[in-house]
């Protein structure tokens, strides 16, 4: 099987082994960004929809928090490869979940149901709500539409696998 975006693959292997949820929503400014990088389609469009973002590990991604009902903080990253913009969040990490066959069937009709966003199982066993779109083709509006259904879709996902996050270990 061949790898049609290479540098995206790339990306997503290396989020998938080192996922930093990043709790900081502060706006990114100009002044914290080096004077050489340049701007990227995707922090374009976060400034032009007015959303405060911040950095996230390299020049060319950014987390969008969210307020969550079902878990502390819904984090989206976007990153943006060629021509390429990847959204993800985190519903569960590998470590708060026990899956059932039930749930797993859930989660595939989620999938099922779903347009634009996919829910998956990362490498590391964290339960990721992820959505890949060509950067061209998208607007302001389609742009803010994805972040929110990233968000939307992560905090479903929580909720359905809510009643079976396992629970901390007792003290002995």
């Amino acid at each position: 099987m061949k790898i049609k975006n290479g540098p995206l693959a790339a990306a997503l292997v290396f989020l998938s082994t080192v996922f930093i949820v990043c709790s900081s929503s502060t706006a990114y400014s100009q002044e914290n960004k080096p004077a050489a990088a340049k701007e990227t389609k995707a922090e374009k469009l976060l400034k032009e929809i007015k959303v405060d973002y911040a950095p996230f590990n390299t020049d060319n991604s950014f987390v969008v928090s969210y307020a969550s009902k079902e878990i502390k903080q819904i984090d989206v990253i976007v990153i943006e490869s060629e021509n390429m913009i990847l959204f993800l969040a985190d519903a569960a990490a590998a470590s708060e979940v026990d899956l059932t066959p039930a749930k797993m069937k859930k989660l595939l009709e989620f999938n099922n149901a779903a347009d634009y966003i996919k829910v998956g199982i990362s490498d590391l066993g964290s339960i990721r709500v992820s959505s890949e779109q060509e950067a061209s083709r998208i607007d302001a509006k389609f742009f803010e539409s994805m972040l929110d259904q990233i968000a939307n879709g992560t905090e479903a996902v929580a909720k359905m696998i809510g009643p079976i996050k396992q629970k901390p270990a007792a003290a002995k």
